[in-house]
């Protein structure tokens, strides 16, 4: 990926924030490790019970697959010559850095010690 391409992305500045909020939340869920239980609640749509739950290093699976659900659109804002859909890949990508925060910090307030 090129520093051109970066320079003329659209809505760069929603495109920083997405994968900053990503970054943010995955950090603090590193450092928060220490104070969740060694089982948490991240897979809400399997059936109710053990299989729902995971390690404590689960609770970055939906910042990191955001993150890699950024990094996908990006690779595809530089294929696409449409300038409108490359405004609607860069705000879905935000829209997914949002879901993503607000499940950790639901779920870290759900189950840790705060």
């Amino acid at each position: 990926m090129e520093l051109n391409t970066l320079e003329k992305l659209p809505l760069k500045g929603y495109f920083n924030a997405s994968w900053i909020t990503n970054l943010t939340i995955i950090i603090f869920s590193l450092l928060i490790q220490k104070r969740i239980p060694p089982q948490i609640p991240i897979f809400y749509g399997l059936p109710q019970g053990e299989v729902q739950l995971s390690s404590p290093i689960g609770i970055l699976i939906p910042s990191v697959s955001s993150l890699i659900f950024i990094l996908l659109n990006l690779s595809l804002i530089n294929v696409i010559k449409d300038e409108f859909i490359k405004k609607i890949l860069v705000v879905a990508g935000l829209t997914t850095a949002i879901f993503a925060s607000i499940t950790v910090v639901k779920i870290i307030f759900l189950v840790g010690q705060i």
